[in-house]
């Protein structure tokens, strides 16, 4: 097979040497015929994938260059994961309401009633959104609002508080016992040790439980502390800044 000469229209020609009962003939055949077929052709290659493309003049795929993907904004980085931090600490308020008051419905002594209480004012306020999502308080300053700064510094001072009472009552085994006068009348003592004694176990893990909720709020305070340490500390280009202020 070789290449001969181009059509008016410049596709090029293949010349086909064909032997048949002894005489041999040329066969002028043009890209998409098949010569053995009268009145059939083939469809050319075609690349099977949009960014794969084959060059017949070097005989190798080639392929094309992928847009590049665009850097995410170092400061609005910064500002969402402050607001991860917020969803976590809710999270936990959440589930310390929750246990707080399954404490109090089972009316335990005036220590531990008096702590759940107190977290679950905590726990009730966190549950509310404390502000806007916070961003850089000017186009040319990176800082978070001072309010941001004034409601995480209460929250912290007020997970510390709390936790801290939840744990304080865990070594306090008598503030547990419950002691219900008409249960002791009908069902008589042993029956009441017994409840007591169940209702004390229950108690404590649940008191347990709501200690750790609130020792992972302040976690996630803590870390929005972190985060708003790197945001005073790191180097931010003001168009970063200016775009997260618009943003």
């Amino acid at each position: 097979m070789a290449v001969g000469a181009q059509t008016p229209h410049g596709r090029p020609v293949f010349i086909v040497e064909m032997h048949q009962g002894g005489e041999s003939s040329n066969v002028h055949v043009q890209p998409g015929v098949n010569p053995t077929i009268p009145n059939q052709s083939y469809a050319p290659y075609q690349a099977t994938t949009r960014d794969e493309q084959y060059s017949f003049a070097t005989g190798t795929p080639a392929r094309t260059e992928k847009p590049p993907i665009e850097e995410k904004n170092p400061v609005e980085m910064r500002y969402d994961q402050l607001m991860n931090g917020r969803i976590g600490r809710w999270l936990s308020a959440a589930i310390a309401l929750g246990l707080a008051a399954g404490v109090i419905s089972k009316r335990p002594g005036t220590l531990l009633y008096t702590a759940c209480i107190i977290n679950m004012v905590i726990a009730g306020i966190h549950l509310f959104p404390l502000g806007p999502a916070a961003k850089p308080i000017a186009a040319n300053n990176v800082r978070p609002p001072t309010w941001y700064l004034v409601v995480l510094s209460i929250s912290t001072l007020s997970w510390i508080a709390g936790m801290s009472l939840m744990f304080a009552v865990i070594s306090e085994d008598d503030k547990y016992v419950i002691f219900d006068p008409k249960k002791h009348a009908r069902r008589g003592v042993g029956t009441l040790i017994g409840t007591g004694t169940g209702t004390l176990a229950m108690l404590e893990n649940i008191t347990i439980a709501c200690g750790c909720m609130g020792a992972s709020a302040l976690i996630c305070c803590l870390y929005q502390w972190y985060i708003v340490r790197r945001i005073f500390t790191d180097k931010f280009e003001e168009a970063d800044i200016r775009k997260a202020f618009s943003g």
